[in-house]
Parts: C-alpha cells; sequence; structure tokens
C-alpha cells in the first residue's frame, strides 16, 4: 500500500468515524427529519379482515416488510408489493398498525406512518 492509500483511508476514517479532525473536530452533517433508508415511502392504505386473517394494503412493501400492532410484532406473510398478510390475528378497531422495513435481526430501516384500524 502506497503512502498515498495509507493517508487517503486515514482521511477517510476521520471523516465518516473519527473526531472529524478534518472538520475542526465538528461534524458539518446536519441530520435530516425526512431521512428514511429506500427510495420510496412505506404506505398503509387499508385492511380487510377475512376470517382469521388480516390482509394489509398499501405500497411499497418488500419481503422484509413486517406488521407491528400497538407496537407488537405480527407474523407477516408478504404477498406482493401492495399486500401483506397477518394469519390468526386479532385486530380491534383503534388499533394502531405501522409496517416496518426490517433486518433479518428485526432492526427497524424504515416505517410506514401509523394507520388506525377501522
Amino acid at each position: 500500500m502506497s503512502l498515498y492509500q495509507k493517508y487517503l483511508e486515514i482521511l477517510e476514517y476521520d471523516m465518516l468515524y473519527g473526531d472529524y479532525d478534518t472538520y475542526g473536530g465538528v461534524n458539518p452533517h446536519k441530520k435530516s427529519p425526512d431521512y428514511r433508508m429506500g427510495t420510496e415511502k412505506i404506505v398503509i392504505t387499508g385492511t380487510l379482515q377475512y376470517g382469521e386473517d388480516l390482509y394489509v394494503y398499501g405500497s411499497n412493501f418488500t419481503p422484509y416488510s413486517q406488521i407491528y400492532i400497538n407496537d407488537h410484532h405480527s407474523s407477516t406473510n408478504f404477498i406482493d408489493p401492495n399486500t401483506l398478510l397477518v394469519k390468526k390475528n386479532n385486530v380491534k378497531t383503534g388499533d394502531k398498525m405501522v409496517v416496518k422495513q426490517v433486518t433479518y435481526e428485526r432492526l427497524s430501516l424504515g416505517q410506514s406512518d401509523e394507520y388506525v384500524c377501522p
């Protein structure tokens, strides 16, 4: 590794994870309240109760979309980018629901706005 490459990596580390010496010790990047993972907003447009099954309709769902009802995870089946399914649910009127995009460890990378069940 050349000396130039070594210094470039040190600079890169400082700018991303270090003490921001490159910027005089102050992180110049501001957190945006609109920041989200992905390019499209996750939206819930409605639900349909069919027996014990709950279909959740919306947009921008992925195989990593998971439904949380009243802050509790519900086992979620991905049907298509506009439909998710929760089997054997007990959703009631007024329950609050969000769809989260999650990692394997269930770390949320983004979520829909809260949807109140009718």
